[in-house]
């Protein structure tokens, strides 16, 4: 399914996945003038290989598939970013945001670091990965649904199996996952990530 890659990727100046943002890829020439097709590669990264691609003062990636976007806004380490479709009229620009309205949900991934508008960087698209919490996690338990909070927040919320969730318009697109470990208010904890629950960018 992830077949868009390289067989010498681009990760960034540092050599890590998680190092934070990049304005150009490789020298003074920005994504599409001297390293076309770059943009939307994805990476596909055991346990080993992962850790090996991470800055680890900012976090550890797992296992899973990673994916090279422009960002169209500041978002934080964990945040849940979204297929920027209304500003370039679709997906093949690979651009994101953490901003959300209820007519595009279209959940990318997770931003494995904080980043800054108009830059380039990292998401993870698929496996174990560390998302965002909101300040009042509704249910800390170990395996719980992960969700969004609303149709318009990208942070995340976990809650408990007797929940009657599906009873609104809308609540599908909300969910992200499940708790691989106890959720923490306003912190950043592993989830597996769902991978029906995202949209999937990638080209063959």
């Amino acid at each position: 399914m992830f077949r868009k890659s390289s067989n010498n990727p681009w990760i960034s100046p540092s050599g890590f996945l998680n190092t934070g943002s990049f304005a150009q890829i490789g020298g003074t020439e920005p994504v599409g003038t001297r390293f076309q097709g770059m943009l939307g590669q994805t990476i596909v990264c055991s346990n080993a290989d992962a850790l090996k691609l991470s800055d680890t003062s900012v976090g550890t990636l797992y296992q899973g598939v990673y994916q090279l976007v422009k960002f169209n806004s500041a978002v934080a380490r964990g945040a849940l970013c979204f297929w920027d479709t209304l500003a370039n009229n679709g997906l093949n620009d690979y651009e994101v945001t953490d901003v959300v309205t209820a007519a595009a949900v279209f959940k990318a991934g997770i931003a494995v670091c904080a980043m800054s508008n108009g830059e380039y960087g990292w998401i993870q698209v698929a496996g174990l990965a560390s998302g965002l919490f909101r300040a009042s996690v509704t249910s800390k338990v170990l395996g719980n649904l992960v969700v969004m909070t609303s149709l318009t927040d990208g942070l995340l919320d976990a809650i408990a199996d007797a929940t009657d969730y599906f009873d609104s318009v809308g609540d599908y697109k909300l969910t992200v996952g499940t708790a691989y470990e106890l959720p923490a208010d306003a912190s950043v904890t592993r989830i597996n990530l769902d991978l029906g629950s995202f949209v999937q960018n990638v080209v063959s």
